[in-house]
């Protein structure tokens, strides 16, 4: 699994193995990584997984949104 996006340095954006977009979390998962590294499965503590691809930046927004101003 790699990294497509980071939001902060415990949420990434990656694809599953049916290359559909996932929302992984875990403590520190994208601290001293860049879009493209590999994400150690160890690290993964959630994951989100969009079953509709009707509303995914809004979903990403959120989440940004709820992590920054938390």
């Amino acid at each position: 699994m790699k990294i497509k996006k980071i939001l902060n340095n415990s949420v990434i954006l990656s694809l599953d193995s049916n290359d559909k977009e996932i929302i992984v979390m875990g403590r520190g998962i994208a601290y001293a990584k860049k879009v493209g590294d590999d994400v150690d499965p160890e690290q993964i503590t959630k994951k989100f997984i969009l079953s509709s691809m009707e509303y995914p930046q809004r979903i990403l927004d959120l989440f940004s949104d709820v992590l920054w101003n938390a």
